[in-house]
């Protein structure tokens, strides 16, 4: 199934601010999000249906939506919206907030120290990765991210990821791959190789996993040539390549 998330509003709740302006982001994902205050007129407008909450981290690697709580509720309570959390690492008391509006959680699972430490400039560890996925999971629905060639470019760490994920029950993952942003860290490393990415799909897929093709992915002729690999081994695909689009469409986030 395509996916073309029109209907779904990405809402910052620090706008562009992070604490963390990790080598791959550098704070530009936060760019294309509406800031919380905007949040219910846009929503009024009745053209979106749904909600990914986000936002930047703090230095904890925390995204704080639980700050938050009774902004969304009352978008939720009112708008009739589902709403997608991107949490973060959390803890106990800030997920039990998030469970009183959200939906499904969107979690980036990082297992590579070098990764956490170099890219997210983070004092964590892949354990506290999975720990924050294990506890967020009693609490609500979600389904680990993981970014492939996220160590800059390099890949290799993703496969044994998804086998941590697998032997943990998980049943749904979206894979996403690393862009050479502009004006971040990652603007002059190359994506990885095509076929070692389509390695990572088939692996997933072969592994048991409904594989979804998250929205991070260049663009241009490499979109096109990873696609066209990548569609045997996916249930969903997000803003395909145009040469791929025919089939039903969802008009959310792919989670929901």
């Amino acid at each position: 199934m395509e996916c073309v998330p029109n209907k779904t509003l990405a809402v910052s709740i620090t706008g562009r601010a992070c604490s963390l302006n990790c080598e791959h982001c550098n704070r530009k994902y936060l760019e294309g999000m509406v800031p919380i205050e905007q949040m219910e007129n846009k929503l009024e407008k009745g053209e979106y249906s749904s909600i990914l909450a986000s936002g930047g981290c703090d230095s904890e690697g925390r995204v704080r939506l639980d700050l938050f709580s009774e902004q969304f509720i009352y978008a939720k309570k009112k708008h009739r919206i589902k709403i997608v959390a991107h949490t973060g690492l959390t803890d106990e008391g800030i997920i039990k907030k998030i469970s009183t509006f959200a939906d499904i959680v969107s979690f980036d699972f990082i297992w590579n120290d070098e990764a956490i430490a170099k890219v997210y400039g983070l004092n964590k560890r892949k354990e506290d990765f999975l720990n924050s996925l294990l506890l967020i999971i009693k609490h609500l629905p979600v389904v680990p991210h993981i970014t492939i060639g996220l160590n800059y470019g390099k890949t290799g760490w993703e496969k044994e990821a998804l086998e941590i994920l697998r032997e943990n029950g998980f049943k749904k993952v979206v894979l996403n791959v690393i862009v050479p942003a502009r004006s971040t860290g990652f603007e002059k490393i190359p994506p990885p190789k095509i076929e070692e990415v389509v390695a990572v799909f088939r692996k997933a897929h072969a592994s048991g996993f409904i594989v979804f093709a998250g929205c991070m992915r260049p663009g241009g002729k490499y979109r096109k040539e990873l696609d066209e690999g990548i569609i045997p081994f996916v249930e969903r695909i997000v803003n395909p390549d145009r040469s791929l689009y025919g089939g039903k469409i969802q008009e959310e986030c792919c989670i929901l």
